[in-house]
């Protein structure tokens, strides 16, 4: 038996305030968001559910609704770089749409993850329709693609303790929260994912956490991370920014 009217309604309702939460969305016309929302699909998933594999055919736009989505490139077997963590609000996996080409990439789900989801053509023929929609998706698409383009140049660039230093503080802006004065995070990540994210060995990042932490730049307690030091680690992200 098909849903009801009332139902119905109640269900683009639920989409359009879930499309309100996402940045390119935000500032949309109630109508333009009911409009959207029936081309919209959302879904949870649990953690480390994979969304899409390296190689597989791009068919839809993917936007991350609650929780953080891995973004990772397979360099040789056994060997992966996590290029981006997608949070709350943000999308992931353009290049291969725009190309017409397969994700040279794979997203994973870290720990529980709603995603909203629209078909690439139906979503491009709402883009054509209104095109200042389509020029903020393409500030925000040359944003994200030129966060993943400078990944592997700055690996060969920049000391580890730069890129740790940028993970922590990108994590923290994301993700964290303020107490006591100082910012903290509840760090999402293992130790060998962030050594995936830095392009290097988990033993290497234990090591400059530990070296960090005993210059009182950070205190550590299992997965919670306090900055103490905020003004050290932006300089060491400095470093990187003037290479």
């Amino acid at each position: 038996m098909k849903g009801s009217p009332v139902n119905k309604k109640f269900d683009h309702e639920i989409r359009v305030a879930t499309l309100k939460t996402l940045e390119l969305f935000q500032d949309l016309s109630h109508d333009l968001l009911l409009e959207l929302s029936r081309l919209t699909t959302i879904r949870t998933l649990k953690k480390n559910e994979v969304i899409f594999e390296q190689g597989d055919v791009a068919k839809k736009f993917t936007f991350v609704n609650k929780g953080m989505v891995k973004v990772i490139r397979s360099l040789k077997p056994g060997q992966e770089m996590i290029l981006r963590i997608a949070t709350e609000g943000e999308f992931f996996g353009i290049l291969a749409i725009f190309s017409e080409q397969t994700y040279a990439v794979r997203a994973v789900t870290e720990g529980e993850v709603t995603l909203v989801e629209i078909p690439k053509e139906p979503f491009f023929e709402f883009l054509d329709k209104h095109p200042e929609i389509y020029r903020k998706f393409l500030k925000l698409s040359s944003q994200n693609s030129q966060q993943m383009m400078r990944k592997v140049p700055e690996m060969a660039l920049t000391r580890i303790e730069s890129r740790v230093a940028k993970i922590l503080l990108n994590l923290t802006k994301k993700i964290g929260y303020k107490e006591d004065n100082l910012y903290q995070l509840d760090m999402p990540l293992t130790r060998k994912e962030i050594a995936a994210m830095a392009g290097t060995t988990t033993e290497t990042v234990v090591r400059v956490l530990g070296r960090l932490e005993k210059t009182s730049v950070i205190e550590m307690n299992k997965h919670h991370i306090i900055l103490r030091d905020q003004d050290y680690l932006e300089s060491l992200v400095d470093e990187t920014d003037h290479l």
